[in-house]
């Protein structure tokens, strides 16, 4: 168990558990592997709460309900990503099922959060589209050519667990398609995911990409970036804008502004992508389409709101400081329905 706290500033300051996992597949006294959990010990206020990390493995369960986790005020399951870390996500709910006090992003909500289950889940949601996605053995990706499960071409192939622009590379058809298998890492046994490609440019060549990060329901835009490509991150962000500085006016814009981005149309949309996932927090990325719609790439619990770029602007620091108020709020909230539920106030 490890912790971080900081001076008493006055008024009593709530008790946090965090619980992590090492990455599946990681054996006792091998280097720790946090892959497969997000960062949200690191944006817990310490002027509210003392935060104590605790890491889930299968040997130390007594341990772990030795320590008394039912002493603290609330709960949070960090471990966030079922294809990196399901050994992890088992372990997390055997703990919390134990448990009275209330636990943020229920082990089972997360178990559910694959991307193929994802695009199911989303589907039908008015003012959305979410492309559709297959979970494939590498055995079977060839086979997939053929029928492709509807999906139009191009496709996109990552392996499970990947994120970002990691390994992520665009087929153009049948006869591309069929050489997947010829990539150095990749193996008929792991398993990828297949998404169907959309075309969200602009008609200048430009693609956006946003992240949003919901909250209790609730959102708040971490960033809203640029690229010349339809892979979008923030190297691609880096090189762009120094030849064109006047797109940060309109990143800052989206990210100061979330509610005119958005509109009341993209709320209502949030709120039943909310619904639909059944998490208390986790992230978006999408676009907004020609048509208004929004499309997403991913939502999961699994992205990280830190660290920010080397010299950040202000609207990535004011960004990062309206998500840490607002898991405040949310951590608040959620103690205080408990002790009101349980007769404490």
């Amino acid at each position: 168990m490890t912790g971080t706290s900081a001076p008493d500033q006055g008024g009593k300051r709530h008790r946090i558990a965090t619980l992590y996992a090492p990455e599946s597949g990681t054996e006792q006294g091998e280097d720790l592997i946090l892959q497969g959990n997000n960062d949200i010990r690191h944006l817990i206020d310490p002027r509210h709460f003392t935060s104590d990390s605790i890491i889930l493995r299968a040997s130390r369960l007594d341990h772990i309900r030795a320590i008394g986790l039912n002493s603290f005020d609330l709960v949070i399951n960090a471990v966030s990503d079922v294809d990196l870390n399901p050994e992890g996500l088992e372990l997390a709910a055997t703990i919390c099922g134990e448990l009275d006090v209330p636990v943020l992003n229920l082990p089972g909500a997360v178990m559910d959060t694959a991307r193929d289950r994802i695009a199911e889940k989303l589907t039908g949601i008015d003012g959305l589209h979410i492309p559709k996605t297959l979970r494939l053995q590498g055995s079977a990706i060839t086979a997939a050519s053929h029928y492709l499960g509807g999906m139009g071409w191009p496709v996109l192939v990552r392996k499970a667990g990947n994120h970002g622009a990691i390994d992520l590379v665009r087929y153009d058809d049948a006869a591309a398609l069929a050489t997947v298998l010829e990539r150095a890492d990749y193996d008929a046994d792991d398993f990828y995911y297949m998404t169907e490609f959309v075309d969200f440019s602009e008609p200048s060549g430009i693609y956006w990409k946003t992240r949003i990060v919901v909250i209790d329901g609730e959102p708040v835009i971490r960033h809203h970036i640029p690229s010349p490509e339809w892979i979008v991150n923030m190297s691609r962000r880096k090189l762009l804008v120094e030849k064109r500085p006047d797109l940060m006016e309109r990143e800052a814009r989206v990210v100061n502004d979330p509610l005119t981005f958005l509109g009341e149309a993209g709320l209502r949309t949030i709120r039943a992508i909310h619904r639909a996932i059944g998490l208390d927090y986790f992230g978006i990325d999408c676009t907004v389409l020609g048509d208004g719609r929004l499309m997403v790439f991913e939502a999961n619990a699994s992205m990280n709101m830190l660290p920010l770029p080397e010299k950040p602007p202000d609207y990535s620091v004011n960004a990062l400081r309206r998500i840490t108020s607002r898991i405040t709020r949310m951590l608040q909230a959620r103690i205080a329905g408990h002790a009101a539920r349980i007769g404490l106030t």
